[in-house]
């Protein structure tokens, strides 16, 4: 019988990328805002489309997030990422405060980035024979 081998998700860090971009929107960055209004993208750039984008991008790194921590049981990328999740919701759309919220994506790029160390699949020793 063969061990299934684990291949590492990618949903917690396009999850990341999605409020990533979202959140630097709502914070008004405008070379970003400029960037997507020259692709065609100027729809996107309405306040409560920006949120949708970003509570999804959010709920789309959490799934990634609860995958990988079913792999390799670190639990502190997983807690990382509802930090820095209710930073992001907090201080965008409750108290609206743009350094705090910078924070909350710091916070978040690091879970992604302890999570894809920790997501790594490890090696085998070589079999003999």
């Amino acid at each position: 019988m063969q061990r299934q081998t684990y291949k590492p998700n990618s949903l917690d860090k396009l999850g990341f990328i999605v409020a990533a971009i979202a959140t630097v929107c709502l914070m008004g960055f405008e070379r970003l805002i400029n960037l997507m209004k020259s692709m065609g993208l100027g729809m996107l750039l309405e306040r409560p489309v920006l949120i949708s984008l970003l509570v999804a991008g959010l709920l789309v790194g959490m799934v990634g997030m609860t995958l990988s921590f079913k792999h390799h049981r670190q639990p502190v990328p997983l807690i990382l990422h509802v930090a820095g999740s209710l930073l992001l919701v907090y201080f965008i759309m409750v108290a609206p405060s743009v350094p705090l919220a910078w924070l909350g994506l710091v916070v978040l790029s690091v879970a992604a980035f302890w999570n894809s160390i920790k997501d790594r699949p490890e090696s085998a020793p070589p079999q003999e024979g």
